[in-house]
């Protein structure tokens, strides 16, 4: 079995946005769309909503 070919065994990255600011949030995602790469864990960023907003 090839390097790509093996399934994904690693899991997924959470990044957390500790404000309810879900324009950050966006951003985080678009900044970490290029650290992705076949076969590597998913990125998933998430906002807290019950949190205080962005000074």
């Amino acid at each position: 079995m090839t390097a790509a070919a093996k399934p994904n065994t690693l899991g997924p990255i959470l990044v957390i946005n500790p404000n309810s600011s879900e324009e950050v949030t966006e951003g985080l995602r678009e900044a970490l769309a290029g650290m992705s790469f076949p076969g590597g864990p998913v990125i998933e960023c998430v906002t807290i909503t019950d949190s205080r907003p962005a000074s």
